[in-house]
């Protein structure tokens, strides 16, 4: 989305809100995958860090291969 991630910490929500919530957030995060030509374009920022999207998806599953055995 081309913006920081942030969380408010002062936004209480209950189980049922948090659920709708997450769940139109991976339905935004498949929307925007899907329509993308290049993964590689995509960034993740956190504050003044901008992470590719590409590390964020390799990383856990070379983590997982390597802690496998």
């Amino acid at each position: 989305m081309k913006r920081p991630n942030s969380r408010d910490e002062k936004e209480k929500m209950i189980y049922l809100e948090k659920r709708a919530k997450t769940l139109l957030n991976l339905k935004q995060a498949a929307d925007i995958l899907r329509e993308s030509d290049d993964i590689y374009q995509l960034k993740i920022i956190f504050g003044e860090q901008k992470i590719p999207f590409y590390n964020q998806v390799n990383g856990p599953i070379a983590d997982a291969i390597w802690h496998y055995r």
